[in-house]
């Protein structure tokens, strides 16, 4: 599934010096620490978050996806958000599970910041990516 392969490969090939990473999907804990990124699959039309769980949020090739960082600092957390956007955006090919994902093209859709009820600032990045499965 690509949402899951994606989301290893971030997890696992993903830095930013000066920070420890911490990755996860669906709602961020109070007890959870900073920094902290969360991986959301989207409907179409990006009205319906779920946890990359189920592979049925991928849509003939295309997949909508977002990413939510929190810190306590917002420039920090902006920080790491332009960074994950680099990085995904250069990402043209990914193996999960025995089966090779062809990135193709990689679209930004938008980027929202906010304070968390937990004092945590967040930036969001969504994309929508167009693959092949090979």
């Amino acid at each position: 599934m690509f949402e899951q392969a994606i989301y290893d490969y971030i997890k696992n090939n993903f830095t930013v010096s000066g920070f420890t990473l911490k990755f996860g999907f669906g709602d961020i804990g109070e007890d959870n620490q900073y920094p902290y990124i969360i991986q959301n699959s989207l409907d179409a039309d990006g009205s319906r978050p779920d946890v990359c769980a189920d592979n049925q949020f991928t849509k003939g090739g295309i997949a909508s996806l977002q990413w939510t960082i929190y810190h306590k600092n917002i420039s920090n957390a902006f920080y790491i958000k332009r960074q994950l956007d680099k990085f995904i955006s250069a990402i043209k090919k990914l193996t999960f599970d025995g089966k090779d994902y062809i990135v193709y093209l990689t679209t930004h859709d938008n980027s929202t910041a906010g304070v968390w009820a937990n004092g945590l600032n967040s930036e969001i990045l969504s994309k929508t990516l167009t693959y092949e499965v090979q």
